[in-house]
């Protein structure tokens, strides 16, 4: 839940150093108070698009990072950690 956490984190700084309330966040993003509370909160999983929309509201540059897994928290039981052995035998596709 970490990266959702600091999602929330990250728009609720970002909205205040503006001066905006959830509402006026809210009008920018094209959405309800209760859409910008929900993400506020860590309580939403946001699409990319709305990462977008975020990113260019505020301005700032939106990164999406991988890294090495160290160990799957409990709370993603349908996420697969891939075996580096099998991972020797992928091939990057061709556009």
């Amino acid at each position: 839940m970490r990266p959702a956490l600091e999602l929330a984190e990250d728009i609720i700084r970002l909205r205040v150093n503006r001066g905006w309330s959830q509402k006026e966040l809210a009008k920018k993003l094209g959405t309800w108070q209760a859409n910008v509370s929900r993400l506020e909160h860590g309580q939403a999983n946001p699409t990319l698009q709305t990462l977008r929309k975020l990113s260019e509201v505020f301005e700032v540059e939106l990164v999406v990072r991988l890294s090495e897994a160290r160990q799957m928290p409990p709370h993603y039981p349908d996420v697969v950690q891939a075996d580096p052995a099998e991972q020797e035998g992928c091939q990057q596709e061709q556009p």
